[in-house]
């Protein structure tokens, strides 16, 4: 994506943590929790880049894969979207999304279509993709 300070709503950015970049990975982890540590709302972002490609010596824009997940500590659904996201325009100023699944977990672990696989919030267990 282009850099916060070129992004029309980059101050929605500095608002997310970096909880993962390694320099050789393809993909990043981010974090944003609002509200008193308690009772937070947390959001993780996960974005993996899709394989670079070339037109001659030029690399071409990349998409990237991302899966947003939204809980509350207090209640124990979990909202998970899938995403995929590319640049817009000439200028690479520009992305856009689409959304291709949104699941609605009512409960953690178990088995069941409603009931979430993934992983928990707590940073050290936390693996990107990790329920597909």
């Amino acid at each position: 994506l282009p850099p916060p300070t070129q992004h029309p709503h980059s101050h929605l950015a500095h608002d997310f943590d970096t909880v993962s970049d390694a320099p050789r990975a393809q993909d990043v982890l981010l974090r944003c929790r609002a509200g008193s540590e308690s009772r937070s709302e947390e959001v993780l972002v996960s974005v993996l880049l899709a394989p670079l490609q070339f037109v001659g010596r030029d690399p071409l824009p990349r998409a990237a894969l991302v899966k947003v997940f939204v809980s509350k500590p207090s209640a124990v659904p979990v909202l998970h979207f899938d995403c995929r996201v590319s640049w817009v325009g000439e200028e690479r100023d520009a992305a856009d999304y689409a959304i291709n699944a949104v699941r609605y977990h009512s409960s953690p672990g178990g088995g069941g279509e409603d009931e979430y696989e993934g992983p928990t919030f707590r940073w050290a267990s936390f693996v990107p993709f990790s329920n597909e």
